[in-house]
């Protein structure tokens, strides 16, 4: 109640006053820093191999000695799989063309129109 009282008092008092007041709008340059990219990858291929009923006595010496263990996969699943990694790589790549056109605008930005007359 007394702050609705004292708010009415003031706007009472200023609009018998004879003072001008002047807004003026200056355009403000943005300053916002570009951030380093991420680490790049670095991702070591494996080396895969197919190994069928035709195949198999080539890399039975190595599976009995240990140094080698078969991980199997369906050819279905393996479709699968090389699906996803290009899906991969499609997400990464709209995600870095997000990034250049952010980028690009921090850098040149859109120039702020200055009011007329001053």
């Amino acid at each position: 109640m007394v702050c609705a009282l004292s708010l009415a008092t003031a706007s009472l008092t200023a609009c018998g006053s004879d003072k001008v007041v002047t807004v003026k709008t200056i355009p403000v340059e943005r300053s916002i820093p570009k951030q380093d990219g991420p680490r790049p990858l670095n991702i070591a291929s494996p080396k895969y191999m197919v190994i069928t009923k035709d195949n198999f006595e080539l890399y039975r010496d190595k599976l009995m000695s240990g140094a080698m263990v078969i991980v199997g996969m369906s050819q279905e699943d393996y479709k699968l799989l090389l699906k996803n990694q290009a899906e991969y790589c499609r997400y990464i790549e709209q995600q870095k063309a997000i990034i250049v056109f952010y980028e690009s605008n921090l850098i040149d930005p859109i120039p702020v129109p200055t009011p007329k007359g001053t």
